[in-house]
């Protein structure tokens, strides 16, 4: 499915509601793993959102090839903890979203992979 301007409003606002309930992602990008299309994104910074993306989808396909050896299934999400703060990966397998959050977030990681999984699911049904 094509992401036509009104789909991609649509994606930035459920990005844009993770935001506002956790002030600490510093970006936060949606994305197809398998065909490196970003869907939507924002960052804070100027961040080169193609290449984040790049390296989240070799960490995503990676994984998810570490979790077919080992008969695990596909990968549903990757928690990647930097010296400066995080970046979190929720798969579903069609899209992806992966947040950046600083240090200050580190006690609500729980918090943003809930309100994470429910912005996929959410985007995943307005792709259907």
């Amino acid at each position: 499915m094509m992401v036509t301007e009104k789909l991609k409003k649509k994606i930035e606002d459920q990005l844009n509601d993770v935001m506002e309930n956790i002030p600490a992602i510093e970006g936060l990008i949606a994305f197809r793993p398998k065909k490196g299309e970003i869907l939507a994104g924002q960052t804070l910074t100027e961040l080169n959102h193609n290449e984040i993306i790049e390296y989240a989808m070799a960490i995503v396909n990676g994984a998810s090839s570490l979790g077919k050896a080992v008969d695990k299934g596909k990968i549903g999400e990757i928690d990647i903890d930097c010296e400066e703060g995080f970046a979190v990966v929720i798969n579903s397998g069609d899209i992806a979203l992966t947040a950046l959050a600083g240090q200050d977030a580190r006690a609500e990681l729980g918090l943003l992979r809930l309100n994470l999984k429910t912005a996929l699911e959410n985007i995943a049904k307005l792709l259907k």
